[in-house]
């Protein structure tokens, strides 16, 4: 007999593993899929760790809890390099706003450090502080680079710029 048939089964105990596997993972990507539940990973994850022991295998909720861990890691790691080559990049169009954002980083870990900050804490601050002037990179040079107070068009493409990378942001917040 095939282990999927064992999956419309309530009791993991009668499952093999195989099934048991299978049952936590579809259970949590149906939460999470934004056609079906669509509820936070975290949330997610927490419901599901509700129903270990009773409703799903202790160890095959926790096996599930450390991929979901090393696969967001894994997509946030790949996510900052990329910011990061953004930064590099509008370095080479502005020297002074990397230069900026590496100050403010400094400064802000000074300040994260007689506050007792947690490790996790002052890495999203670095990460905050290092890119915070990042969307400066769609500014055109001579708007960036202007010697003088902008003019009312040129506030207005900073103001259409800010604008879309809130959307931008917002967006992928889900």
């Amino acid at each position: 007999m095939s282990f999927i048939e064992f999956l419309g089964r309530e009791n993991f105990q009668d499952m093999p593993v195989e099934a048991q596997i299978l049952k936590v993972a579809n259970d949590y990507e149906e939460l999470i899929r934004p056609d079906y539940r669509d509820i936070p990973a975290e949330e997610a994850m927490e419901i599901i760790k509700r129903g270990s022991g009773t409703r799903y295998n202790t160890r095959v909720v926790k096996a599930l809890a450390t991929i979901v861990h090393k696969f967001s890691l894994i997509n946030v790691e790949r996510q900052i390099r990329t910011i990061m080559h953004i930064n590099i990049s509008l370095d080479k169009k502005d020297y002074y706003t990397l230069r900026h954002s590496f100050h403010t980083r400094n400064m802000a870990l000074e300040i994260a450090k007689k506050l007792n900050l947690s490790r996790g804490e002052h890495e999203m601050l670095k990460l905050g502080c290092e890119l915070h002037d990042v969307g400066k990179i769609h500014v055109p040079h001579e708007i960036l680079n202007a010697p003088k107070t902008l003019t009312p068009e040129e506030y207005e493409i900073i103001k259409n710029i800010r604008s879309g990378a809130r959307l931008i942001l917002l967006k992928s917040r889900g």
